[in-house]
């Protein structure tokens, strides 16, 4: 602390330019600030005049910045100038200009030549309890129960169902008629019901794999990405508004 502070009274006692911060900013400091304001316009989706601001090696391939002149960097010139953003795009959402202290952090940065500094993770570590929890243990493949009543099964999954329901004295209920098993697989995949074609093609299809082709045709139609891709996004949180 005592040779910081002798730095700052040096500085100022000579007049020289100098920032206590400088040296400790890093690409940490740094990169977030451009990802909150410019990556809109020179991101993934956009990079309006070939430039890239996501990391420094694109910076450099743009030739955004001189390492060690902040004054003599594109980006600090074009910020400071209220080039970027330019006027016309500050009434689009999520574009704002950048404060002081962010515009201050990147010439920091730039100044002391735009260094990178790895962070060093520290391991995890994890009670020895909690590593017998089911979420870290690896999958493994079950032995499929066995029933004599084997003409009842159509996959594995039938097999543990019944496995489930026998513990409890319970077996399958009686199978549905065609037109219900129609019904129930058409609601439960799209919302709506079968149209009366449908119903009438199904249950006149007598060939093996009649009960397949309806399912797979079901996945395949655009009203099942409708239903089921509203519940993914709500809890994606998408909102037509921001």
């Amino acid at each position: 602390m005592g040779v910081r502070v002798f730095q700052l009274l040096l500085a100022l006692m000579l007049g020289f330019p100098f920032s206590v911060s400088a040296a400790l900013v890093t690409q940490h400091d740094a990169i977030p600030v451009l990802l909150r304001r410019c990556v809109m316009c020179h991101g993934q989706d956009a990079q309006e005049g070939g430039l890239d601001l996501r990391t420094k090696s694109s910076m450099l391939k743009g030739q955004a910045f001189v390492s060690g002149k902040p004054n003599e960097s594109a980006m600090i010139k074009r910020i400071t100038s209220r080039q970027c953003p330019p006027d016309k795009n500050i009434s689009m959402a999520g574009i704002e200009r950048m404060s002081g202290r962010e515009l201050q952090t990147l010439r920091d940065w730039i100044a002391a030549g735009a260094p990178e500094v790895q962070q060093k993770l520290k391991p995890i570590k994890i009670d020895p309890a909690a590593q017998k929890h089911w979420a870290f243990q690896p999958p493994r493949r079950p032995e499929v129960p066995t029933h004599k009543a084997s003409l009842l099964m159509r996959n594995p999954i039938d097999s543990f169902l019944l496995a489930k329901l026998e513990t409890k004295g319970l077996g399958f209920s009686v199978e549905a008629d065609k037109l219900t098993l129609l019904r129930r697989v058409t609601y439960d995949l799209t919302g709506l019901p079968p149209t009366l074609a449908e119903m009438k093609a199904f249950v006149k299809d007598e060939t093996p794999g009649a009960w397949d082709r309806v399912v797979d045709r079901l996945l395949a139609s655009p009203a099942y990405g409708v239903r089921w891709g509203r519940h993914w996004m709500d809890m994606a949180g998408y909102a037509d508004s921001e």
